[in-house]
């Protein structure tokens, strides 16, 4: 089940004969570029990618009121094949919309996004929703309430079902903290935060559930430094850190790879590590940045699905980060949100 976002996306894309002295030299003008309308949103492109990958899935989320829109969220559904009965209607929303800028290489420049429907989502209709279903795994995306957020973490305690957490955006991660329980519940199994979203979730859970309200120190043996690129060094402690909180954690580090970080069921036992070079693409085949995240979340969900990995199965676990990352480079070479080229092969752990 995953439970998130629907959202309607504008992506304006500056063009290449646009003259630029520095990325800030567009902004205060209008550019010359392309605009292209879609149905996007973290949790409906997740759903799309398991869709992709021949996994059974149920979605969960809110709609405004807004019939154009909705027909046109209709048909998306359609082609998938999924009905939108768990899509709660907001009578009083507006549908979630998210205005996009990327400069000529694909790369975000600014963006706004007006996501107030899902605040109005009812945590009753949810938990309703995960008991009726008694889904394998539970995702859900920072677009959630913090309310809803609570009534997954402990519905899916009692269940025994594990949760995982795609924080979405920096602020949208904190959310995961404004009640303690949704982290002292123990069900957030997994998190797929970028390396800013890891450092702000470490801080945040520091304040909210350490004494000392401080990230530790690590014991910087634990690690092969050389063997990691600089430009991540600053993060790892943070996942040192968070892993104690969330046992799992995918970390999404864009260009330069991801890192997996887990904490043995052994409290003692220092966290493992594995950090995954970034996959060969020239700059030239990338046609948007939008959705590589995405699709490299969806895939590993549909592959722990699939395989139901223990904390133990350190050949597997890798073996799903490397589908992931192929998954995320298919669909920056593609114009969609998520690629039409991933396919359920990427299941595949041989």
């Amino acid at each position: 089940m995953i439970i998130g976002g629907i959202v309607f996306d504008t992506t304006a894309t500056i063009s290449s004969k646009a003259p630029s002295l520095s990325p800030t030299s567009f902004l205060n003008t209008s550019s010359p570029g392309t605009v292209r309308k879609s149905i996007g949103g973290v949790g409906r492109n997740l759903v799309e990618t398991v869709w992709r990958l021949g996994v059974p899935v149920v979605f969960v989320s809110a709609l405004g009121n807004d019939p154009e829109t909705q027909e046109l969220l209709r048909k998306n559904m359609r082609r998938m094949d999924l009905d939108m009965t768990d899509i709660e209607r907001i009578q009083t929303g507006v549908n979630a919309i998210y205005n996009a800028v990327h400069d000529p290489t694909g790369q975000l420049l600014v963006a706004v996004a007006d996501m107030n429907v899902f605040d109005q989502m009812d945590p009753h209709k949810v938990e309703s929703k995960i008991r009726k279903h008694r889904p394998s795994i539970v995702a859900f995306d920072g677009n959630m309430s913090p309310n809803v957020m609570r009534t997954i973490a402990l519905l899916c305690r009692e269940l025994d079902i594990p949760a995982f957490f795609e924080p979405t955006s920096v602020p949208k991660s904190l959310k995961l903290f404004m009640y303690s329980e949704v982290i002292l519940a123990g069900s957030v199994r997994y998190a797929s935060p970028n390396e800013y979203e890891l450092e702000a979730m470490s801080i945040e859970a520091a304040k909210q559930l350490s004494s000392d309200r401080n990230v530790p120190e690590m014991d910087r043996d634990l690690v092969n430094w050389d063997e990691l690129p600089s430009y991540i060094h600053r993060f790892v402690p943070h996942a040192f850190h968070l892993v104690n909180y969330i046992p799992n954690l995918f970390v999404k580090l864009g260009e330069q790879g991801s890192l997996l970080v887990r904490k043995p069921a052994e409290t003692i036992s220092a966290p493992k590590y594995q950090y995954f070079k970034p996959e060969p693409l020239e700059t030239k085949n990338i046609l948007s940045v939008t959705g590589a995240g995405d699709s490299f979340v969806g895939t590993v969900l549909a592959n722990l699905h699939t395989h139901r990995p223990s904390m133990s199965d350190d050949a597997v676990l890798n073996r799903i980060v490397c589908n992931a990352q192929r998954a995320a480079i298919l669909t920056l070479k593609s114009d969609k949100a998520v690629s039409p080229n991933i396919e359920p092969s990427l299941l595949n752990i041989q």
